[in-house]
């Protein structure tokens, strides 16, 4: 009967398709299938008997022979891969299930060896494997992790990217509350919020801060969930970003603008920027103190703009712009009138420059400031009207006036000291300090003072001004 259960078992074996092999501990054959020897391109008579191990890589020998070692009564199974050169020479990838057979006494006396080609299923583990890592490196690059949740809201998997973003143990898996415990305090409420609304079907789309290390991070996260029919939650995926550089740029903007913002209103411009092609205006923030209106009011067609100059300064406004545009002029400068929202006129300068021109010179961009000068045309036109009418004032002085033929003649017939008090009284100076001067009496300047005053019928200070400017008798002080 042993002869036919040989028999019947090497005919099974012979049928399989895997590589099978016995051999004894010092690794001698003792039996080789088909498959085995056409893997290798050896007969039965080349192995059986021998102690073969060529086939195997050498660098993997060391490996294979300490697994070996492993198998015991208690633990005789022992699965190894490794590589193989194979008949044509070709390196190959092997899966071997060794199992070692012993006596009672415990002792190896032989192991079975069945081995099965996974080579690719190995290129497909190193193809995912070189995946993970270019994976890895993407999003350590873009520090960008990613992770994913099942029904299990308790805990999730993540990325090494999200780990270090979290400062969280490199495990591959986290629990909720370890994650949550990152987030800013500040933001917990939000954070927490938007993820039960998530869990009822909202978008997951949120910006949040995370304490790590005791530095302060700016976290963008997405996350996809799908719900069965019952709308329980199957799984979810997203992604966590460090945005903190984006941040803050964000902050240094917004705190460049609001210097801008202040410089401008400091020096009361009002800022604009023209896309010349789009005919689209775009406005600063102060056009309502300027003007009256708000952005939404004005708007951003260039049409509405130009509507609001004085019709009178319109022709004039375009010659000059026109000739900037055209590349004519450094700059652009134009001192006109526009409507304000309450119907009166704002008098502004205009000053601009195109920043940005096309190839063939044509203007694309072209940015600029308004003052409002209405104050200060107000004051040339009253300081104009004033210096008329000093002029006028002056003309008149020059011109003959009744009686000043006859006054002349009472000057040139005054002495020298009666000369003197007259041009220091135009001088204002006072009856002490002319007899100080004179070495006269208060009294005796008082009584010259009289008699002056009605000899040449003055009757006041400013006509003995008057009278001693017509004579050059001012005296200054």
């Amino acid at each position: 009967m042993q002869p036919v259960a040989e028999n019947t078992f090497r005919t099974v074996v012979e049928d399989q398709t895997e590589a099978i092999s016995r051999f004894l501990p010092d690794g001698t054959f003792l039996f080789v299938n088909d498959v085995y020897c056409q893997l290798f391109g050896k007969t039965p008579q080349q192995l059986i008997g021998q102690c073969w191990h060529p086939g195997a890589h050498p660098d993997d020998l060391p490996m294979i022979e300490a697994r070996l070692r492993e198998m015991t009564p208690d633990n005789p199974v022992v699965i190894i891969e490794n590589r193989v050169f194979v008949a044509n020479g070709e390196i190959r990838w092997m899966q071997f299930v060794n199992r070692g057979f012993f006596d009672a006494a415990g002792v190896l006396k032989q192991t079975q060896s069945v081995g099965r080609d996974i080579t690719q299923l190995k290129r497909v583990e190193l193809s995912l494997k070189e995946s993970d890592e270019r994976l890895h490196r993407a999003q350590a690059v873009a520090r960008i992790g990613s992770f994913a949740m099942s029904c299990d809201t308790e805990t999730f998997s993540m990325t090494q990217e999200t780990a270090r973003l979290f400062d969280l143990d490199n495990t591959g898996v986290t629990t909720f509350a370890e994650w949550f415990s990152r987030v800013h305090p500040d933001d917990q409420d939000k954070v927490a919020t938007a993820w039960r609304a998530a869990l009822q079907g909202a978008p997951y789309d949120l910006t949040y801060r995370i304490v790590v290390q005791g530095q302060i991070r700016w976290i963008r996260a997405h996350a996809e969930l799908k719900f069965d029919g019952s709308g329980q939650l199957v799984k979810a995926v997203g992604t966590v970003q460090d945005i903190s550089d984006i941040k803050q740029i964000e902050l240094d903007l917004l705190e460049s603008d609001e210097r801008l913002e202040l410089a401008l209103e400091g020096a009361g411009l009002v800022l604009w920027d023209w896309h010349i092609p789009e005919r689209q205006v775009i406005a600063g923030n102060r056009w309502f103190d300027l003007l009256g209106y708000t952005n939404e009011e004005l708007g951003n067609d260039e049409n509405d703009w130009l509507n609001l100059i004085n019709p009178q300064d319109l022709e004039r406004f375009r010659q000059k712009l026109a000739a900037h545009l055209q590349g004519e002029t450094a700059s652009f400068e134009s001192e006109h009138r526009l409507r304000h929202k309450a119907g009166h006129w704002v008098w502004v300068e205009a000053r601009g420059k195109v920043i940005r021109r096309e190839k063939d010179n044509s203007p694309l961009r072209m940015v600029g400031t308004l003052l409002d000068i209405t104050l200060r045309k107000r004051l040339n036109d009253e300081g104009s009207e004033l210096l008329k009418r000093f002029e006028s004032l002056i003309r008149e002085s020059l011109s003959p006036s009744p009686g000043r033929t006859e006054k002349s003649n009472l000057a040139d017939s005054l002495t020298r000291r009666q000369r003197q008090i007259v041009g220091m009284i135009a001088a204002g100076m006072t009856s002490v300090e002319i007899g100080r001067h004179l070495n006269l009496s208060k009294a005796t300047v008082i009584t010259h003072r009289r008699n002056l005053m009605a000899t040449l019928d003055l009757h006041s200070a400013a006509e003995v001004t008057r009278f001693a400017i017509d004579h050059d008798l001012l005296i200054w002080k």
